[in-house]
Order: C-alpha cells, then sequence, then structure tokens
C-alpha cells in the first residue's frame, strides 16, 4: 500500500464566461510520509477513534439517563399537553 498523497488548492479561479466554463489555477503537492511521520499518524487515528467512542459512549449513557428520569416522572422539561 502506498502512502503518499497529493494535495490541491486553488489559487485563481476566472469568472464563469459564455458557456459557464470557469478556468482555475492550481498549486500541487505531492506528500510522501516517512515511517516516523506514519507512525504518528496511526497513533493519532487510534486516539481519535477512541475518543469519537467514549464520547458515543457519554451521550448513550445521557439518553439512557434522561429517559430513566422521564419514566420515574422526575424529568424537568416542561411536557407538551397536546
Amino acid at each position: 500500500m502506498n502512502d503518499d498523497g497529493v494535495i490541491a488548492w486553488p489559487l485563481e479561479n476566472s469568472v464563469p464566461d459564455q458557456n459557464n466554463d470557469i478556468t482555475f489555477k492550481i498549486r500541487v503537492t505531492l506528500l510522501h510520509e516517512t515511517e516516523e511521520t506514519k507512525e504518528k499518524r496511526k497513533m493519532w487515528e487510534k486516539v481519535h477513534i477512541a475518543a469519537r467512542r467514549n464520547y458515543r459512549k457519554y451521550e448513550r449513557e445521557e439518553r439512557q439517563a434522561a429517559k430513566e428520569r422521564m419514566e420515574r416522572g422526575e424529568d424537568d422539561r416542561e411536557k407538551d399537553e397536546l
């Protein structure tokens, strides 16, 4: 698997002509990933995955607690009578 990549961003663009064609001037850079940066990237990917997982767990627990409060009649929100 090749971990190299290309990034590009626009520098200039023209206004649409009669055919709605627009031209862009872009800058392109080829990135080569070293073993050191590959290890760091993989470490940060694991950190982000764990953080997302923990946040989803927190949200799930909050929803469950709110549901239980509502079932016990301890819900502090105003109930809609409609």
